[in-house]
């Protein structure tokens, strides 16, 4: 029976049709092949807007492994390629090994200096096309911690917890 609906299904023009037409801000990133953990990093950076933290810090970059969805948060002061490839190749790199792709997101307001920051580490950097924010992993974890940022930011009655919030929020993302 199995193999009659499969036979089927590969038979129906409206099924082959449906398959065909897949539009580029729907597509996958690809089907990875994932031997080993950090072999693809998510990478993105996270801002409360112009909140700055007590030690001056205004962003947080966000590396995500695409297999084990473990994230690794770097607060930053100044978001430019110089300094976003020393954090990450001494939060990331030097810690968990080299990697072979970078995923960023081509609408990202960062492409410029992600793209800089892999041509400076010759690492292959793969933006994913626009709209398609599913596609880079850490994505998910910037919305959990938009929710959790918002509940301590809450209790403490400030925003210039930020970094603590986000600390925090990797630990309990990497427990779940």
């Amino acid at each position: 029976m199995r193999k009659q609906i499969i036979t089927w299904v590969k038979a129906c023009l409206v099924c082959i049709q449906a398959r065909g037409t897949t539009s580029t801000s729907r597509q996958l990133v690809h089907s990875w092949p994932l031997l080993t953990p950090f072999a693809i990093i998510s990478t993105d950076i996270w801002s409360p807007g112009e909140t700055a933290s007590l030690t001056g810090t205004r962003h947080i970059l966000n590396c995500m492994c695409d297999m084990t969805q473990f994230v690794v948060s770097i607060a930053l002061s100044q978001v430019n390629s110089s300094e976003i490839a020393c954090a990450f190749m001494e939060n990331v790199l030097l810690k968990f090994g080299l990697c072979l792709c970078v995923v960023i997101d081509d609408a990202g307001a960062f492409k410029s200096a992600f793209l800089a920051m892999t041509t400076s580490l010759n690492i292959r950097a793969h933006p994913v096309a626009k709209r398609n924010h599913k596609a880079v992993g850490v994505g998910r974890y910037h919305k959990f911690l938009n929710h959790s940022t918002r509940v301590i930011t809450t209790a403490r009655q400030t925003n210039t917890c930020f970094v603590e919030a986000d600390m925090v929020s990797a630990y309990a993302w990497k427990a779940i």
